[in-house]
């Protein structure tokens, strides 16, 4: 069993350095949290990867860390672990959106444990029994940390020089409101939507797997109506909405989406917090065989419009980041983009970025952006045939290696496909295929022998 230690007791008799800042960090410890270290500025979890099952109240694992990492932040995990989740006001655009969601919702923030950052304000709430809060943006400037978790606490000091303090150290950890749980609830739902929808989802299939989660995961589950309003606000998207068809400006709020829900700060997935964003558009046609400099240049104007003018437009939507936003991006984006001498694969995917096969049979742009890969694959040597690798070809394009299958099934049934040989690995099915390249134009992509169609053909999705 754990041992809780004291507020106040005597550091003095322990060895040198192991008591600098520890009696904040046991404050935090009597009040039920649980605790791991982590960096000065990138606030990563020096715990490693598996933070979430080293983060503890033991007295001697805390003074072992702090004697290994020197003058190292803390940070409290939120979830069930902790009895707690914590909602981040980041700076003066997370306080006025703040007030326009109490104003929306006729609602208040009761008083609460409140935590002063270097930029905003962290709310500590009390963890709804029976309730799973997850990792979540709530709106703009506004995030929610709950489980797998993890906010920055006192006595850490922000990358600015400021230090992490309470507002209200022995204030109380308020229940959320219902207003702000109901909130939360919707923008988790309507989030799982929008991933459909940018997968090709259509509303009925949508609405149908949103009520199964609305069911399973809510509590308590929103009517069938509501769920319906946010199918449907889902719908208002473009089908596939990471399709290259999309103006650049919807494109680039795809991308912003996408990366807000989809990078895990705490996990360190990706190597850095723009990867995603930089990801979805590489492949546009705008920016093809461009340098980092270049499409930042690209971005700005988008960026700036969708900043309402902000001087700083980069650092105004994607927040305080370990380092100026711009500047990440430009590094991300010439780490992200794939050079010449890849895999044919890869190079096989940039091409089909830019040249995608347009056949008459189909109506599915996913299934389009397949067989575009495969296409270019096959023209890199004509006369041999092409290895597939579903999971490769899978985590190229953003789908499962189950999708990737029903695709090559459909080419072939079309066929732009004859296997000649199957393997099979430990996790993943690939094969040796031909291609009917002559089936297409070399300089359009446009379809010139459209086959007749048969039964099991891939339509829109």
């Amino acid at each position: 069993m754990n041992r809780v230690v004291p507020v106040g007791e005597s550091f003095q008799e322990r060895r040198v350095g192991a008591s600098d800042g520890l009696d904040e960090v046991y404050a935090l410890v009597n009040r039920g949290f649980r605790v791991i270290p982590v960096g000065r500025g990138a606030k990563y979890p020096l715990a490693g990867n598996d933070w979430p099952a080293k983060a503890t109240r033991d007295p001697a694992t805390i003074e072992s860390w702090h004697l290994q990492h020197g003058n190292c932040n803390w940070a409290v995990t939120t979830g069930v672990g902790s009895g707690t989740f914590v909602i981040d006001v980041d700076g003066p655009e997370g306080e006025e959106t703040m007030r326009a969601l109490c104003a929306e919702h006729s609602g208040s923030i009761p008083p609460t444990l409140t935590c002063i950052t270097g930029r905003g304000r962290h709310l500590y709430f009390r963890t709804p029994e029976g309730i799973e809060i997850g990792n979540l943006k709530l709106s703009l400037k506004i995030d929610v940390k709950g489980e797998r978790g993890y906010v920055v606490a006192p006595p850490s000091i922000h990358e600015s020089g400021h230090r992490y303090r309470f507002e209200n150290r022995e204030g109380p950890l308020a229940e959320c409101p219902d207003w702000l749980l109901q909130t939360m609830r919707n923008n988790w739902l309507f989030n799982k939507a929008f991933g459909q929808r940018c997968r090709g989802g259509e509303y009925q299939n949508i609405y149908k797997s949103l009520r199964r989660v609305n069911a399973s995961r809510c509590r308590p589950p929103l009517p069938a109506e509501e769920v319906a309003k946010i199918s449907a606000s889902a719908c208002r998207y473009p089908v596939g909405s990471d399709d290259r068809s999309l103006s650049l400006d919807d494109a680039v709020r795809v991308a912003m989406i996408f990366n807000e829900t989809g990078y895990v700060a705490a996990t360190k997935r990706y190597r850095s917090p723009l990867f995603i964003f930089t990801r979805r558009l590489k492949g546009r046609r705008e920016f093809i065989g461009l340098d980092g400099i270049t499409a930042a240049r690209q971005l700005d104007r988008v960026l700036s419009s969708l900043a309402n003018m902000n001087t700083d437009p980069w650092d105004y939507l994607f927040g305080q980041l370990n380092e100026d936003s711009r500047a990440l991006f430009i590094r991300t984006w010439d780490e992200v983009m794939i050079p010449e001498s890849a895999s044919p694969l890869h190079r096989a995917y940039e091409a089909s970025c830019s040249q995608p096969l347009i056949p008459i049979n189909s109506s599915s742009p996913m299934y389009n952006k397949v067989i575009s890969l495969i296409w270019h694959l096959q023209r890199q040597s004509p006369s041999q045939p092409v290895f597939l690798s579903q999971k490769k070809i899978g985590e190229l394009v953003g789908r499962s290696q189950e999708m990737v299958s029903v695709y090559l099934r459909t080419a072939m049934k079309e066929g732009l496909l004859v296997r000649v040989g199957q393997y099979s690995f430990t996790r993943s099915i690939a094969a040796e295929y031909n291609f009917r390249i002559d089936r297409f134009d070399w300089n359009t992509g446009n379809e010139l022998l459209p086959a007749p169609r048969l039964p099991g053909a891939m339509t829109a999705w």
